[in-house]
This record gives structure tokens, C-alpha cells and sequence, in this order.
């Protein structure tokens, strides 16, 4: 969650973390100060307590374990993220790492912490990305666990269900132990202890007059008017909104920023894709997993 200075390109920037990426970042971004006309600083997000269904990807390089992305848990057996976390930067279609280099941390605010278990993706099948940064699109990825996580060490998040509702000019959270460097270039110094920010969601229209591409399936935060934004090592995290009761509901998954004027991050819509995740969740159990999603929700309406 960041900050002073942001990866600059020539259309958007990918909240790609992993520090051992350094220098192949550094050959794909221009760097540059970071500004608002308003402000000469961004308010950075808050160290918050372990939220229980915030999970954190880690990959293996070099032999060692390092942080990847974030993932929200929506399932005892599933997780989702960020399709593009797991293809090498500037390299269409190349995978990042072996499929056996990947686990997913649960149950702990610490960095590279909690409980670790083994993980594969399943990339939406629509999933397309152009490293010339003019085309992302269906950014979501399905990570099934090998045992369902049980309630002492994590919980899942309701995922949200209305279509209609654009939560234009809500406030949404987001989470995740990105960068906190103030030196762009040093782009491995994430957060050891997830981070929590707030945001404000601005209208699709505005932002597709930026970005020009922006679809149905994409939700926009204005950055000019948040006090946190997302950085490098927050991809795949979650963006929620806090129902009446004060409880979170998922709404989106975080994707890629607009670097050309610096005023809009953009995540995956949950909602435009429950087909999806509803079609590959059904060959663990479909039933259950709807069962489960209308308890959560029953649950955050008591």
C-alpha cells in the first residue's frame, strides 16, 4: 500500500511485487515521482489485524520464498486473485514460475507467515493481457486449496451478488502488504504487516475516458480522492465495502493502475464473473460452496 513514488509506463502499471523482480521491473517501467495536484503526499494505509479471509501468495525463487500477491478467500477450498500475477512481466504467455513454486500463507498478518499450503491456479479462460499495457482483460484467477481451511484459522468473505449496483462513490477497503518505499526504485520493500486502506469508487465513464478500455467487468477508484491506493505487491488483494451492519462483502480484485494520469486503479469486478467462478467451484462442490456463499450472506444481514 503506497505512497510517495509509483511506477510509471506508458499506459497502466501492474502491482507486480516479487523483490527478486527488480531489475526485469526496473527494464519494463520508467520511474517517476508520484504527484497530485492537490496534495505533495499519499496517505498511506493502516497495520491492521489479520483479517480472516485475506491470504497472502508467495513463490519460490532462488530458493527461497518470496511475496508474490495477495488473494482473498471466498471458499473453505478456494481462493481468488489476480490472473497476471502469475505471467513474467513483458513476456506475453510465459508463465512466471513453475507450476510447483507457488503457496498461498492463511491465518496471519505477518509477511510470508501463517499456515502455508501447496496451490495451483486456475486462470480465467478469457484472461488477456498485452505487455504494451493497452489491453487487460477477465484479470482473475481461481486458487484451490488441498484441504478446506477450518473456521480458528480462516473464514470466508461473501462475494457480491447484485450486478445492478455500481457502489459509485462508495468508500471500499483494500488490503495487502505492498510496497511502503518512498524510493521507487527499491521496490522490494513491502510491508511486513498487512495493510488496510480506504478508497472511493468513481463512475466507469469517467474512468473509461482515461483508459478507454474500460469495460463492465472493471471497477475504477478515483485515486485524487483516496486516502490509500494500491502499489506494488497488492495485486490480486481484495476490494470490499462495509455493509450496514459493518461487515465486508467482496466486490473486486485488484488488477492494474492508469500511470498516464495518475488518478485511477482499476480491479476485476466480482459480479461479472459468478458464472465463472460458480462453473469451476461446482467440480469441488457447487452446492456446498452456494450453500456456504448464502449462509455468509444470511449471516452478514443478521
Amino acid at each position: 500500500m503506497y505512497a510517495f513514488h509509483r511506477l510509471r509506463a506508458t499506459h497502466v502499471y501492474f502491482y507486480k511485487s516479487c523483490n527478486f523482480l527488480k531489475i526485469e521491473l526496473l527494464k519494463i517501467f520508467q520511474t517517476a515521482p508520484f504527484s497530485r495536484s492537490s496534495q505533495n503526499c499519499i496517505v498511506n494505509g493502516i497495520q491492521c489485524s489479520n483479517e480472516p479471509w485475506v491470504v497472502e501468495i508467495i513463490v519460490l525463487h532462488r530458493q527461497k520464498w518470496k511475496h508474490l500477491c495477495g488473494g482473498t478467500l471466498i471458499h473453505p477450498n478456494w481462493v481468488v486473485t489476480a490472473a497476471h500475477s502469475f505471467f513474467h512481466p513483458g513476456k506475453e504467455n510465459q508463465p512466471f514460475a513453475p507450476k510447483n513454486a507457488y503457496k498461498v500463507c492463511i491465518g496471519s498478518p505477518k509477511l510470508c507467515s501463517g499456515i502455508q499450503y501447496n496451490i495451483s491456479a486456475i486462470h480465467h479462460p478469457s484472461f488477456e493481457i498485452t505487455w504494451d499495457r493497452k489491453l487487460v482483460l477477465n484479470d482473475l484467477a481461481l486458487i484451490k486449496l488441498p484441504l478446506s481451511i477450518p473456521d480458528h484459522l480462516a473464514s470466508p468473505i461473501p462475494l457480491a451478488t447484485n450486478s445492478k449496483e455500481c457502489y459509485v462513490n462508495r468508500t471500499g477497503y483494500i488490503f495487502g502488504w505492498g510496497a511502503t518505499t518512498k524510493n521507487e526504485r527499491d521496490i522490494n520493500d513491502f510491508s511486513p504487516y498487512l495493510q488496510k486502506g480506504s478508497v472511493t469508487i468513481a463512475d466507469n465513464s469517467q474512468c473509461s475516458d482515461i483508459t478507454a478500455r474500460l469495460d463492465d467487468g472493471k471497477i475504477c477508484i478515483d485515486c485524487d480522492q483516496s486516502p490509500s491506493v494500491a502499489c506494488n505487491g497488492d495485486s490480486g488483494g481484495p476490494l470490499v465495502v462495509k455493509q450496514e451492519n459493518g461487515r465486508f462483502v467482496l466486490i473486486g480484485i485488484s488488477s492494474y493502475g492508469d500511470r498516464n494520469y495518475e488518478n485511477w486503479d482499476i480491479y476485476t469486478r466480482i459480479t461479472a464473473h459468478l458464472e465463472w467462478i460458480h462453473h469451476i467451484i461446482k467440480f469441488h462442490d457447487v452446492e456446498l460452496f452456494m450453500n456456504d456463499q448464502k449462509n455468509l450472506i444470511d449471516t452478514s444481514l443478521d
